[in-house]
């Protein structure tokens, strides 16, 4: 955890001396896009704790009374501002952009909730943005859309920056940091969840309308398996295996959204270098072995009927759950990465990074 907040620290600072040598003139530092659905909420109440007045902040969302509410009950300070602004609207969203220096949008599904739009105008407006997307073809669309504009711009467009892909980047940045002009060769995860909160609302329509764009959702995929040979040598040949050393069952996963950022910036210089590109796996263990069956036959079932747009519809409106803060306080994780490192002069270190924390979702 030490080594993971001196990380953060960094981080920090060289984003503020970024902030800080670009001319500012916009209203707020930050605004939070979706400031009263369940994850926004969240992100709202750190932001008290670790903005407080030292940043210009608002929130912003689609009903004014909602956010006049969620100002009252949380105590904050006068200066946070407050914004309407909803996806319908584009002139909203623009006005929205327009005062904030950064952007982080909460309102997901990405690619139904026009994330599209609410990206563009951020780059018009000079206003960085992030987000907490895990859909992989929204995840491409943004980078082949709006990477040229946005460097024009000299914005920084952050997206998938929810737990899938913050935390293994991180893990994997400390893996590097123990050896001087190293390089990636392979990256093992394995995530356990143990009494995992349940999904929420946001989350649930994201997994249905992935489910739906099933098509370009391989393609992503497969791209990215063709450069995992090396998985086979590490042992992982079945999607559903034991491994002793964690006395844990896993399956594994398909490339998630941060195995497609971290490929994306690795490829380039990996092309130019002649070498291979980076192997990466992800596995989860969500329980015993049986819990895993029950979870890959359900998942099956629910593919089946997200094809159907009727019913596909039926189960995005019906649901109506999501985890309460008590299950999400009882809720925890544990990412580890098993990394191997190629150093300058042809030497390999194996790297194991262990992460631990609450409800991974939230």
């Amino acid at each position: 955890l030490k080594t993971f907040k001196t990380k953060l620290q960094k981080l920090h600072s060289k984003h503020l001396v970024m902030a800080q040598s670009t001319p500012a003139n916009k209203e707020f530092d930050i605004v939070v896009f979706g400031a009263t659905g369940f994850t926004g909420g969240y992100i709202v109440r750190e932001m008290q704790e670790t903005c407080g007045t030292v940043r210009s902040w608002a929130i912003a969302g689609r009903t004014r009374s909602k956010l006049n509410s969620l100002h009252e009950e949380l105590g904050l300070s006068e200066s946070v501002g407050v914004i309407q602004a909803t996806v319908d609207e584009e002139e909203s969203i623009r006005e929205m952009c327009k005062r904030a220096d950064l952007v982080i949008n909460c309102v997901g599904p990405y690619a139904v909730y026009r994330g599209d739009m609410v990206t563009r105008l951020c780059i018009e407006e000079g206003s960085c943005y992030v987000d907490l997307t895990g859909e992989i073809d929204f995840l491409e669309l943004m980078r082949d859309k709006y990477n040229q504009l946005a460097e024009e711009n000299g914005v920084f467009v952050i997206p998938a920056c929810g737990y899938v892909s913050m935390v293994p980047e991180l893990a994997i940045n400390c893996a590097l940091e123990t050896m001087t002009s190293s390089q990636l060769s392979c990256v093992d995860l394995y995530q356990i969840f143990k009494n995992t909160g349940g999904v929420h609302t946001g989350t649930w329509h994201s997994f249905l309308d992935v489910m739906s764009k099933w098509r370009r959702t391989y393609q992503l995929t497969t791209r990215m398996e063709k450069t995992q040979a090396s998985s086979l040598k590490q042992g992982i040949k079945w999607p559903i295996y034991y491994k002793s050393s964690y006395n844990k069952w896993f399956v594994r996963l398909p490339a998630s959204s941060h195995c497609i950022r971290l490929s994306q910036s690795d490829r380039g210089k990996r092309t130019r270098r002649g070498e291979p590109a980076l192997a990466i796996t992800e596995s989860l263990s969500p329980g015993g072995l049986l819990t895993i069956i029950v979870m890959v036959l359900a998942l099956m079932h629910l593919f089946v009927l997200a094809q159907i747009s009727c019913v596909r519809n039926f189960l995005a409106k019906s649901y109506r759950g999501g985890p309460t803060h008590e299950m999400v306080n009882k809720s925890s994780f544990r990412c580890v990465v098993d990394a191997t490192l190629t150093g300058a002069v042809g030497e390999r270190k194996n790297v194991r990074v262990n992460v631990t924390g609450g409800d991974p979702g939230h």
